[in-house]
């Protein structure tokens, strides 16, 4: 199937996961999704419907435009999948390590999880925290959240460091001139 059907089929589900999710108008289908997503992904369940739309727009007209030349390629799918699946995994387990009662019975498992990260938090951000206390878990999760937006995004980490050089740079020159002027004051 051509990127532009799996975008029109993402847009639909955007569609009626935003109707399951923020109201009651896609019936039992809609508090089934609402009650799955829930579970599933914890309190990050209100960014499904619209990275879901987003990332099916992207699939829908991004395609169509020329390759800019010496610039990002066209969308391909696969890395729009793969970034959104790191940047999905690092917020839930971000939620489930700042928002997840320490001990859950595990009857009440998915009800704790619920207002956290849900079971992809749990299952992302538990044994992290298990194995590297909640700040290191925090920093390998955000590492990870980052590195999925770079991937969705195209974005070489070569262009990134010369961010940073530039901000440092810049940032250099603005405590001089700080400097300066509290000396000259």
């Amino acid at each position: 199937m051509p990127p532009e059907a799996w975008g029109g089929l993402i847009l639909l589900l955007a569609v009626l996961a935003g109707l399951g999710i923020y109201s009651d108008l896609a019936g039992p289908a809609g508090r089934g999704l609402r009650t799955g997503a829930a579970d599933l992904l914890g309190l990050a369940r209100v960014l499904a419907p619209p990275a879901l739309a987003a990332v099916g727009a992207a699939l829908v007209v991004r395609p169509h435009l020329p390759d800019e030349p010496g610039g990002s390629p066209r969308v391909s799918p696969a890395r729009l999948v793969a970034g959104s699946l790191l940047v999905l995994v690092a917020t839930c387990g971000l939620l489930d390590s700042a928002r997840a009662p320490s001990a859950v019975a595990r009857p009440a498992l998915l009800a704790g999880l619920r207002p956290a990260g849900g079971l992809l938090g749990y299952a992302a951000g538990g044994p992290l925290r298990a194995g590297l206390s909640g700040v290191g878990a925090a920093v390998v999760l955000v590492a990870a959240g980052l590195v999925g937006l770079l991937v969705l995004t195209a974005t070489p980490l070569s262009r990134v460091a010369g961010w940073a050089v530039a901000g440092g740079r810049l940032a250099g020159r603005g405590a001089a001139a700080l400097a300066a002027a509290a000396r000259d004051a």
